[in-house]
């Protein structure tokens, strides 16, 4: 249900931000909380590790970003951040989707992996400072991973085989950022 709900939310989050950036372009009153929306993009790397208990079988893998590039099926990411004097909240969002396949003379393999990557916090700057300085921060972090690898033989005496991995992880995050203009 949870995961309908965020795989949802990454078709909404681009009109969010559309209709948020006008929020920054508004001019505001010193003492008024300031309001950020930011689209943003990354380059990650990958790696798995695969095991299977019957028959024994293992398999590792470590992808660089320009591997990377061509199996992207769906990728949004967006930032959203409320700063007032002292204290400020914030919110990441990122959904990935990856596909990958390969055909052997004896088999094809098909794989895909959906991640969504969530976290909303609140902060607290030491000094009166917006936009730069010392910011602790504290709030909670979601991670929703779903893979699905098929293995599929080309004699159809032999059954495809599947493996799926659906796991939710949450956790309370804590850290410090230090901010600087360049």
């Amino acid at each position: 249900m949870a995961r309908a709900i965020l795989h949802r939310a990454a078709g909404i989050m681009p009109l969010l931000c559309v209709a948020g950036l006008s929020l920054s372009a508004l001019a505001v009153e010193e003492d008024a909380w300031r309001w950020t929306v930011a689209p943003y993009l990354w380059a990650p790397s990958i790696g798995t590790d695969l095991a299977i208990q019957s028959p024994p079988s293992q398999s590792s893998s470590q992808q660089d970003f320009g591997d990377v590039i061509d199996k992207i099926d769906g990728v949004f990411e967006i930032h959203v951040e409320g700063q007032g004097e002292r204290f400020g909240v914030f919110a990441d969002y990122t959904y990935l989707s990856l596909v990958d396949g390969d055909k052997h003379p004896r088999f094809q393999t098909r794989s895909q992996l959906d991640t969504v990557l969530f976290e909303l916090a609140a902060f607290w700057k030491p000094a009166p400072a917006r936009l730069s300085g010392l910011d602790v921060f504290a709030g909670l972090r979601y991670i929703d991973s779903e893979l699905e690898f098929r293995l599929t033989p080309v004699n159809p005496v032999f059954s495809p085989v599947k493996l799926a991995f659906d796991k939710s992880f949450s956790d309370l995050s804590r850290s410090l950022s230090v901010r600087t203009g360049i």
